[in-house]
């Protein structure tokens, strides 16, 4: 039976490249600080903080570049590895909610005011990229036969070694960015 040479391994292909990390989202603008004196009129105002903008993608991980596995070689093979992929952005802080300061000399007034001032909304996260491929062996395992002396000799001799390829690893997907965080609601002083 062959013995396995494990000693003996050389890699065939050239590894991909890691795919690129995706940027992180931009953080939502703040809503302005406003002061008021209340008259009775009716009064709509939106001081909510700005989205956060989306995180972008990670960039997938390069395939290996595989040339053709060497035949019959009398060592092991092993293939070159895939590029993981990048990790997604992480999502901006949404902005913080606006501050209004309101003079009023009737309480009644104040009815007639409408305030949104949430803080906005965290940025979505950006998706890790996929990783590559990595080289495969079309032909996992060959024998080779080494002769010692000359047939016909005393001392003549062969033998057989078995030799083996391994796959390359496939690129690792990258991790997703985490989601930007609630801007903070904004505050009233009357």
């Amino acid at each position: 039976s062959a013995v396995v040479d494990v000693n003996n391994t050389s890699g065939f292909g050239k590894e991909g490249k890691q795919g690129v990390d995706g940027k992180d989202g931009a953080r939502g603008r703040d809503s302005e600080a406003l002061t008021i004196f209340a008259d009775g009129s009716p009064l709509n105002l939106d001081l909510s903080g700005q989205q956060g903008l989306s995180g972008e993608n990670g960039g997938n991980g390069e395939n290996a570049i595989c040339e053709n596995q060497p035949v019959n070689v009398n060592y092991n093979l092993v293939g070159a590895d895939a590029g993981d992929g990048g990790t997604g952005g992480n999502g901006g802080d949404g902005g913080n909610g606006g501050s209004l300061t309101i003079y009023a000399t009737d309480r009644n007034y104040l009815k007639q005011i409408y305030v949104q001032a949430n803080g906005g909304i965290g940025g979505k996260p950006g998706e890790g990229g996929n990783g590559g491929k990595g080289c495969q062996c079309p032909e996992p395992y060959w024998v080779v036969e080494s002769c010692v002396g000359r047939p016909g000799d005393a001392n003549y001799s062969c033998s057989t070694k078995e030799f083996r390829c391994l796959n390359g690893e496939n690129g690792k997907n990258g991790r997703s960015g985490r989601v930007g965080r609630e801007g903070k609601l904004g505050s009233l002083t009357l």
